[in-house]
Formats: C-alpha cells, structure tokens, sequence
C-alpha cells in the first residue's frame, strides 16, 4: 500500500516543475501543486536524522518554500520520528486513513442515475473533461489543478498502462472523475471528486467501482486508497477497510529566511 501510494506523486516527476530528490532512505519534492512540498519517505538510522532534517530544511529555505509537510506511516524509520520533527519546530498537522479491500470478495451493488455514462480518459479531450469535473469536486479552479493536466497528458493514455483515469458524465455534462494507479502489486484508487450538485446519488461510488473494475480484469486482488472524512463510509461500503493511518507534521520557515 506504501510503495503504491509512492509511486503516485512520482508520476508527476516528469514535469520541470517537479523536483524529486531521492536518495538512500529518503525521498521528497518540491512543487507548484502537487505531489506538494515534503518527505514521503524516510528510513534512516536514528544518528542520521538531526542532521537530515536540517539539510531538507534548509534546501527549503534556500528555494524559498516556506512550507515543509513531512509524513509518517507504518515503514517510517525511525519508528519515533515524528518526536524529531517536534524537537526541529514541525508541528502535528492531522492524519489521513489508508484503505484496503479485497477485490475477491463480493462489493455492495451500486445503484445510480440511469443517465450516468462513465467514460475512460483516452485523449486530450476527455482529459479536460476530467479536469473539470475534479476541479469543481474539490472546489478548486482549473487552473489550480493545472499541474494534474499536464503530467497526466505527460503520462500519456496508453490504454493498457499503469496510469488510467475515469470521468463520469450526466447528461454530457462532466461531474466525476477518479484515476486508477497500477504499481507494486496492488491498484490504488487516487483523486475521486463529484462536483457538489451531483452529490448523494452515488457517483462517487460510481466512478470507484469504475477503477476496481478494470483492476479486478488486469488481475489485481487489491485496492487501496486514502480517504477523506467525507468519503469514508462510502468506500466502506464498497468493501474497504482501514487498515493504517499516515501523519503528518508541518514546518513553517520564519519570515526572516
């Protein structure tokens, strides 16, 4: 479930405006949007920590990124890091639910508007409509999701690769969208939105179901996702369950540099 969720902001790596850093035991980015602005990974020894946090803060400071989110999750080393980060001026900033299911097992039906027509992105058209639908779900304009345009196109829409994303229509018009990540052995379920006048009529469920489809065709026995507070019943009811948390702690640089 980790290494797919990984791979997710990796994708976006192959835009200019992404810089990645990888390195023995910690992986991180830089961005207008997202992956975001923070460490995924960490697996270092106990004695390399102080120092490391120092080193990502300050290349922070240096790019003028005054804002530096740092996860944890279960294959986090050390397994006390986040009394680190604390010690170096982070501060806790939430956590998140990760989500499994078994795609073997039998899924809740799913009953939704007989005018829904979920259609798989496949090129530049269908992409913009994707873009539309996910920016007013999550109540951002287009621009602001301009970033997933442009590394999805960057991706490409090979039908049969990794990257795969749905748009969900209603009387033509774009109102639900997710995206299907293919890596490491499980399917992950990433960037599901409804815009907010087609809510409560199951499209988000919907578009879900669209995605576990054709990983259950590619042969894929799992799922996971992340789930909002908004979203997690639903995605129980789809046969999901929690299976761990990531938390997150966020640092501020000062104003001062």
């Amino acid at each position: 479930m980790e290494a797919n969720y990984f791979a997710y902001p990796v994708g976006f790596a192959c835009l200019a405006c992404v810089e990645l850093h990888e390195e023995p035991g910690l992986t991180w980015f830089i961005s207008g949007g997202p992956p975001g602005n923070g460490v995924h990974i960490t697996q270092l020894a106990p004695e390399q920590i102080d120092a490391t946090i120092e080193r990502v803060q300050q290349h922070f400071r240096a790019k003028g990124r005054r804002t530096l989110v740092w996860q944890v999750l279960p294959a986090t080393r050390p397994a006390n890091l986040g009394d680190y980060l604390l010690a170096h001026g982070f501060k806790l900033n939430g956590e998140e639910p990760f989500m499994v299911a078994d795609l073997n097992e039998r899924n809740a039906q799913i009953n939704t508007p007989a005018n829904l027509r979920v259609k798989r992105v496949s090129d530049a058209d269908t992409l913009s409509d994707w873009c539309r639908a996910s920016a007013a779900g999550f109540g951002a304009g287009v621009e602001d999701i301009q970033i997933y345009h442009d590394a999805y196109a960057c991706l490409g829409f090979d039908l049969e690769g990794a990257w795969q994303h749905y748009v969900g229509y209603l009387d033509n018009e774009a109102v639900t969208s997710s995206t299907l990540l293919l890596a490491d052995g499980i399917a992950g379920i990433y960037d599901v939105s409804t815009v907010p006048s087609a809510r409560r009529h199951g499209l988000g469920r919907a578009i879900t179901r669209a995605a576990i489809q054709e990983a259950q065709a590619r042969g894929y026995r799992y799922a996971t996702l992340q789930a909002s507070p908004q979203g997690y019943e639903v995605y129980r009811k789809l046969g999901f369950e929690e299976r761990f948390r990531r938390v997150d702690y966020v640092w501020q640089a000062d104003k001062g540099g």
